[in-house]
């Protein structure tokens, strides 16, 4: 049976610090065109992404406990599964056609999904803020994030140099062969 952490949707705090950190983090240079290619082409959850980012950027360090928990989460799996991909598929549907009508539903459905992934993070922001996250450098938090929650989204270690914009991006004094060598070698040591 899996776990329902979720909080009523009369408590979430829609407009929260990780939403913020999300808008002005996928607004630098290619990281939105990385997102959506891990998103389309691996399937990962591009707002626990960003959350292992945001937590790691904070100096957090979560767990492979958390990363189980939060998967799991009926609540966060209900949003994404019956809202946030039917959403999607409605909208890459749409985008297809060349029709004026399309055209204007598919962007409608645009505002319908990010308004569904605003749900969605406010359920993972307030999951996070109910764990205790051990506080740790911010380059070494933000690795080792990516190293739990990679392998469970099956991004095998060989595909993570797919994740290097969004690594330069979040550790900018740190050279990007440097960061993919380091996520690797934090990936063996777990």
């Amino acid at each position: 049976m899996k776990a329902n952490i979720s909080t009523s949707a009369y408590s979430l705090q829609l407009d929260n610090a990780f939403w913020q950190f999300s808008l002005g983090f996928y607004d630098q240079p290619s990281v939105a065109s990385q997102c959506l290619d891990l998103q389309n082409e691996f399937g990962l959850d591009v707002n626990i992404l960003l959350l292992c980012i945001w937590q790691g950027s904070e100096g957090k360090l979560l767990t492979s406990d958390f990363f189980t928990q939060i998967l799991s989460d009926t609540g966060i799996e209900r949003l994404r599964k019956d809202a946030i991909l039917p959403l999607r598929k409605m909208r890459l549907g749409l985008k297809k056609n060349d029709s004026i009508g399309e055209n204007v539903l598919a962007k409608q459905t645009l505002a319908l999904e990010i308004l569904a992934e605003k749900y969605e993070q406010a359920e993972i922001y307030a999951f996070a803020n109910r764990f205790v996250a051990k506080s740790v450098d911010n380059v070494l938090a933000t690795v080792k994030n990516l190293c739990f929650y990679l392998p469970l989204s099956g991004l095998k270690q060989p595909q993570w140099h797919h994740i290097d914009i969004l690594l330069s991006t979040a550790l900018p004094l740190i050279d990007d062969a440097e960061l993919i060598e380091i996520l690797r070698r934090e990936a063996e040591d777990l």
